[in-house]
């Protein structure tokens, strides 16, 4: 048998280990014979194969009465014309901006569906564009509607890319506790490089001055409420996107990074091979840069506080499509994610959501049931069926690269980690 879900691996200090991935153990081993002929069956394990499908019982009361997130595309106007948008006319397989806005009607009878299909205790609504912003008074009412129905119980969210986020909004923002996703990649000079407005000119400074207005109107809920989300279309842009967040305080901690999606395996590869054991070894010390705090330290705190034995045999739960997230488009065609192109789009009158996650579901599951059960780092995985689909299909080629650079970042933080505890338990670091 291979032994897949086994991951070999020796310290700094020339100390052997060995992590079992079914149970997320890490086992030190005195000598190198029994390094090298370690096998599952010393573990306990009679099979590598995990992955345990969920019936259409279990995914039917996930979607009837368990759903998370409603995500709305407000409207399909924008007024920044990013050059690595795929809502654009030279991406065939998506829609382009236009000036099309959800109607009223369609928003109020998706957020009842919506709320009729959660635990009535708690549920996000993210409002997505285009420029969600651009429709406030269409999310003023929403939101309204949805207090009224929820009794308050529904959480509100939007994507922004934070031209619009004028002081005349913070008041209402504010008070319905909304959670922000601000858009800014980096420094003047690489922002204004790709995120310009309708007439070409760069967005850097209106929108970094609107983010200073809310921190200076409330300071508390910028730190709390506000997500930076830098888009990296060039790895050469890594060194001035990394001083950039590192001497500005706009959100705090609250960062995050999203390659394009048009090179997001060829920039994670790049940003994976440049971080070396060396200087993740200062980083500890010192502190890591932001853009390696998202790439590894995240790693590194699953790590640290992992699921262990029976807990990790059971696996992690896959997404269960129209449970976790459901998109409704402006012109009211549904799918469970924002993140794909038109896989699953279905007309919302003709689509019964159950049979519909359960079809997406099974494909997933035959497309990656035999690697993801071979995969040592699988339990660490936020990896979904979206991150898989090209061309409106799931695509070997990309969850092969996909996966390939994340086992490698994974077998990368689990070796720092060992160093970590080897360096306090010795007190070498």
């Amino acid at each position: 048998m291979n032994e897949y879900n086994l991951l070999k691996l020796t310290s700094d200090l020339g100390k052997m280990y060995v992590f079992d991935a079914l149970t997320n153990d890490i086992f030190s081993i005195e000598n190198d014979e029994d390094f090298n002929s370690v096998c599952m069956a010393d573990f306990g394990h009679d099979t590598d194969l995990r992955l345990h499908p969920l019936e259409f019982s279990e995914i039917e009361k996930e979607v009837s009465a368990n759903a998370k997130t409603l995500i709305l595309e407000i409207t399909e106007e924008c007024n920044l014309r990013c050059t690595y948008c795929v809502f654009d006319e030279k991406y065939i397989s998506e829609r382009n901006h236009s000036n099309k806005t959800m109607s009223l009607e369609l928003a109020f009878e998706e957020v009842k569906n919506f709320y009729n299909r959660t635990n009535q205790e708690e549920g996000y609504i993210v409002f997505y564009g285009g420029e969600p912003l651009l429709a406030f008074e269409t999310i003023k009412k929403i939101v309204d509607y949805a207090n009224q129905i929820s009794n308050r119980r529904l959480k509100f969210s939007l994507t922004t890319n934070g031209l619009a986020l004028s002081e005349n909004k913070f008041d209402f923002l504010i008070e319905n506790d909304f959670l922000l996703t601000v858009s800014l990649d980096g420094d003047k000079e690489t922002h204004d490089k790709q995120r310009v407005t309708v007439t070409g000119k760069g967005s850097f400074d209106a929108i970094t001055n609107n983010l200073k207005k809310l921190k200076n109107y409330n300071a508390q809920f910028l730190k709390n409420n506000v997500l930076i989300n830098c888009v990296i279309s060039d790895a050469n842009d890594l060194s001035k996107i990394n001083q950039f967040f590192k001497d500005n305080d706009f959100a705090e901690e609250s960062l995050r990074f999203s390659p394009i999606l048009q090179n997001n395996v060829a920039i994670d590869g790049y940003i994976t091979n440049s971080i070396s054991l060396e200087s993740v070894k200062k980083s500890l010390k010192a502190g890591f840069l932001p853009v390696e705090n998202h790439f590894l330290d995240s790693i590194l705190q699953k790590i640290q506080f992992r699921k262990l034995d029976d807990e990790a045999r059971l696996g992690k739960k896959l997404c269960v499509p129209f449970a976790n997230r459901t998109y409704v488009r402006a012109d009211g065609s549904i799918q469970f994610c924002e993140r794909i192109e038109n896989y699953g789009k279905s007309k919302n009158e003709s689509i019964n959501l159950a049979a519909k996650s359960e079809t997406i579901y099974s494909e997933f599951k035959t497309f990656k049931q035999e690697t993801c059960s071979k995969c040592f780092a699988y339990n660490f995985c936020e990896m979904c069926p979206a991150s898989f689909i090209k061309n409106s299909q799931f695509d070997n080629e990309l969850a092969n690269a996909k996966c390939g650079q994340y086992r490698q970042t994974v077998k990368q933080a689990l070796q720092i980690y060992i160093n970590k505890m080897e360096c306090e338990e010795v007190e070498q670091c």
